[in-house]
């Protein structure tokens, strides 16, 4: 049997066709409710789906390097693996797994740069283009990282492959608010506290048309992906509005006119975008994506700690939406998330609790262990630098 297997695969399939297959094979393992056959097959070959997905992206390398020794090593199907791994990475990140959207942007230069010797059609290209792009605009918003492709570039060189190819509404809109967001972005971290905070104005009308668009075009009962598509791009449209007004949490409310206001308003946001996921997590459950936006939501909650002040502690906000997100967790299998949320609840006690007794004292607070401390140095170094930090 297995020698006619192998020689199946030898005459039927091409290198490039066994890459798709094993990339397509490792991200279906890497996927949550998987069906009981899959799961009696990890069984029967005594493997974890994890442990599985990672020997077929094994392969996959494999067949990559094996790609490279060919007269064309230029592959529009290593491409594909690539950005199809980096959508998954995006979606399931770690500090380490940038590595997929950086080798897919480093191998599109590759094929860019090929041209008519690449194996790719133009559209092609330009729909893989837009999709990096995208992946990697919405890694710089949701975990404020710099972005690794120059907008002005990868725009020259989308028009250059040709302008006429069609998007889907979904995709036009993603796009907008990507563009929004990198633009954005780069205010918070060039422009000075004061032309920031003028410029607040404008974004917000910026975004609040962008909201106009989305619930008049995205919605279309016909697609069964619609619901899940409307509920991303309002997800992402409400992180704009975090991103927008998160820069002021370093500033105290007597420095400038509008930080009182503005934390309210991002208080507003992060409130929204917990009801939001919370109101769609059957549907981010049946997609694979609850591990996402669970963590991104319960960094948002936690957010709120920064924007308390003398008129409001969002205090019950805080802790009835912990108190939630501990029952979300075992329905949704990830029990081991619980210690992380009752140690953030444990240091929002002890800042509601210094807030009270208004005492330099902070008690308990310093009996915290280290890694309390440490997940807070991480939250911090990745969520909340920005560039007023030094003023």
């Amino acid at each position: 049997m297995d020698a006619v297997l192998q020689n199946f695969f030898q005459n039927v399939f091409e290198v490039s066709d066994l890459i798709l297959l094993f990339s397509a094979l490792s991200l279906a393992f890497k996927l949550h409710n998987l069906p009981e056959t899959a799961l009696n097959y990890c069984d029967n070959i005594r493997l974890t789906p994890k442990g599985l997905a990672e020997e077929y992206y094994d392969k996959v390398e494999k067949l990559i390097e094996l790609n490279s020794f060919m007269i064309h090593p230029i592959s529009i199907e290593v491409l594909q693996h690539l950005v199809l791994h980096a959508a998954k990475d995006f979606l399931d990140p770690s500090p380490e797994k940038i590595l997929n959207l950086t080798r897919a942007i480093h191998y599109l230069d590759g094929i860019i740069s090929e041209g008519s010797h690449s194996s790719a059609t133009p559209e092609e290209i330009w729909k893989l283009t837009m999709t990096l792009k995208n992946i990697d605009s919405l890694v710089c918003i949701f975990f404020q990282t710099s972005p690794f492709m120059q907008k002005d570039i990868v725009e020259a060189q989308l028009v250059r492959l040709n302008n006429s190819f069609s998007e889907t509404m979904f995709q036009k809109l993603l796009n907008s608010l990507c563009n929004q967001g990198l633009a954005m972005y780069k205010s918070a971290r060039y422009l000075s506290v004061e032309e920031y905070i003028h410029n607040v104005n404008e974004n917000e009308v910026k975004i609040s048309l962008l909201l106009m668009e989305i619930d008049l075009k995205a919605y279309t009962p016909q697609n069964p992906m619609s619901k899940i598509q409307c509920f991303f791009l309002k997800y992402v449209l409400w992180t704009l509005k975090v991103l927008l007004y998160q820069p002021v949490i370093t500033l105290s409310d007597e420095d400038f006119d509008k930080v009182q206001l503005l934390k309210e308003k991002l208080a507003e946001s992060l409130v929204y975008c917990f009801r939001l996921s919370m109101d769609s997590f059957q549907e981010i459950c049946e997609v694979g994506a609850p591990s996402f936006f669970f963590f991104d939501t319960l960094k948002k909650i936690f957010s709120l700690l920064f924007c308390r002040n003398e008129k409001y502690s969002y205090r019950n906000e805080l802790f009835e939406s912990m108190k939630l997100m501990k029952q979300l967790a075992l329905k949704i299998d990830l029990a081991y998330s619980l210690k992380i949320i009752d140690d953030l609840t444990t240091i929002s006690n002890c800042v509601y609790q210094k807030d009270y007794t208004k005492a330099g004292d902070l008690g308990d607070f310093e009996a915290i262990d280290s890694e309390i401390d440490h997940f807070c140095e991480f939250l911090f170094s990745n969520f909340y630098e920005n560039s007023f930090s030094s003023i």
